[in-house]
């Protein structure tokens, strides 16, 4: 998402960070100043706007709005690492790293069941263990209000452990003025509320991009109750506005996602475990009737199957005529949204969640690392025929992209024959194929491609 960084004024070119005053004296202020930002950004993108910035004190001001733009902080034993208070007012898409001395602790902590800390070492710069102290001071909350350009925040933490952003400091980020894209990875979204119950009415006005990114495979447990009140009340006041969302699935506000139009909504990503909900996911995709874009990855713990997406009582049409990109995983057979795809659709993605062969590596890497496995999914098995009794529900002609994944079976060759003459546009095609202990190498390539077919 592009970040506004100039504004026009009656025709004049106007930049947010004004140029200083020492491009008075120079031949460099008969040049328009808009062209050459776009001279500078395109210097910038081949990495070649350092050795200009150092020809001479005027350029190197006037260089300051790009080469300061986007900024990669370090933020350890709450302070900020080598970023001088002269550079805040350039920045517009800041990444915060956080390395608190705690999550060190943290990492071999001992849980119950609830997530809460019963023994190892205890934090020291926060009396929770749930909760990052590394915000506690003014420095944080002094440095965001003294960023007036800053319209895209990413918080991450270092390492995966059960450490999270307290709502104090998330309010401060919300209150950026001039906020459109918050990211948060691997940071427990405000895991503990101080103020239950209570509503933000001022928070986060101008926020159009949210991700919340969490490990897939992360330790026991995967929610807390607080987390999904927090989400509840910050995606409460952006169901207007908001047109990219990125959710596990677990913390994931269902009642409000359901129980709110969501007209801007471009682009939706839920991830994580599938549990047995009383809101299906199919009444919380019917109120974005924008989508362009829907990604739907949910592992499947012992006992729970892969559930259909769409729902009987529609019959007709798509909820999301202007949808372009799909991914499901473990698709069912009888799951009628194939058969309501829209013409226009240019990606389909039907495939394991995780991938099969990531998901032993990881479990593998997991056992000999810790003796134990800390998630364990089942993957049921799609075979070729199943995919072709789905592809075959598919109407749509202007598919560019597909991928596939599953367990070769007698009737692979029906399936990439039909590949080949079904999609005439297909330009590009993944193949995620494991085969029988023993059976030989075959050349799916010849076999897609009917003889005489350009590619």
């Amino acid at each position: 998402m592009a970040c506004p960084t100039a504004s026009s004024v009656n025709g004049v070119f106007k930049p947010t960070v004004d140029p200083p005053e020492t491009a008075s004296d120079s031949i460099l202020k008969l040049l328009n100043y808009d062209v050459l930002l776009m001279i500078f950004k395109d210097l910038f993108e081949e990495k070649r706007l350092v050795p200009l910035s150092m020809t001479c004190t005027t350029i190197r001001h006037m260089c300051m709005p790009i080469l300061f733009s986007k900024v990669n902080l370090g933020w350890v034993a709450k302070r900020y690492k080598e970023f001088p208070r002269s550079l805040w007012p350039y920045v517009e898409d800041l990444t915060v790293v956080d390395t608190c001395p705690d999550m060190f602790s943290l990492v071999h902590a001992r849980r119950d069941a609830n997530g809460e800390f019963i023994g190892g070492t205890a934090p020291v710069w926060s009396g929770d263990p749930l909760l990052c102290g590394n915000y506690n001071d003014s420095t944080f909350d002094e440095m965001l209000s003294h960023m007036p350009n800053l319209c895209a925040l990413s918080m991450v933490l270092s390492r995966r452990v059960h450490h999270g952003l307290p709502w104090h400091v998330l309010e401060t980020i919300l209150a950026v003025p001039r906020l459109q894209a918050l990211t948060c990875e691997t940071h427990l979204f405000s895991p503990r509320l101080s103020s239950p119950g209570r509503r933000f009415t001022d928070l986060c006005s101008s926020l159009t991009a949210f991700r919340y990114i969490l490990p897939e495979n992360r330790h026991a447990p995967r929610v807390y109750p607080a987390e999904v009140e927090a989400l509840g009340h910050v995606l409460e006041k952006v169901h207007q506005s908001l047109e990219v969302l990125v959710l596990p699935l677990e913390p994931a506000p269902l009642p409000t996602l359901s129980g709110s139009p969501w007209p801007a909504l471009r682009e939706l990503k839920l991830y994580g475990e599938l549990v047995p909900s009383e809101i299906s996911l199919f009444s919380v995709l019917k109120t974005m009737p924008a989508l362009r874009v829907i990604e739907l990855l949910f592992s499947l713990p012992e006992g729970v199957d892969p559930q259909p997406l769409w729902s009987r009582e529609l019959r007709e049409g798509s909820p999301w005529p202007d949808l372009e990109e799909l991914t499901i995983s473990f698709p069912c057979t009888d799951d009628d949204v194939y058969a309501h795809l829209p013409s226009g659709l240019r990606a389909l993605t039907l495939r394991y969640f995780p991938h099969l062969h990531d998901y032993w590596e990881s479990r593998t890497r997991e056992v000999n690392f810790t003796g134990q496995a800390e998630s364990e999914w089942h993957h049921p098995r799609s075979n070729p025929s199943d995919l072709l009794r789905i592809l075959g529900r598919c109407n749509v002609p202007g598919l560019k992209c597909l991928e596939v994944e599953y367990h070769a079976d007698d009737g692979e060759s029906s399936l990439l024959s039909y590949l080949g003459t079904a999609f005439p546009t297909l330009s590009c095609l993944t193949i995620r194929r494991y085969r029988a202990q023993g059976e030989a190498d075959v050349d799916l390539v010849s076999t897609v491609l009917s003889p005489g077919k350009p590619r």
